[in-house]
């Protein structure tokens, strides 16, 4: 499995401006029709990543972060 994101610098155009109680952060970003939406955004470290596919069993997990992006791969256990 490999998931790829923008990374904080590039959230800057759109910065996070709010939390919820969970401490999900939220942009707000314009819309082609002029409106406005509020898009859930959040970083996760490498620890929170790991705490949340422990479950799953993943393994061989690495992730990359860039300037402008990060990456994450890893692998699930076969299910026979």
């Amino acid at each position: 499995m490999i998931l790829l994101d923008n990374s904080e610098i590039q959230g800057g155009q759109f910065p996070v401006m709010e939390y919820d109680e969970a401490g999900n952060g939220y942009q707000r970003r314009p819309r082609h029709d002029g409106g406005e939406s509020r898009v859930l955004k959040n970083f996760p470290t490498e620890a929170e990543f790991r705490i949340l596919l422990a479950p799953y069993g993943a393994a061989e997990m690495a992730l990359l972060r860039r300037e402008h992006f990060w990456l994450l791969r890893y692998c699930l256990p076969s299910r026979h």
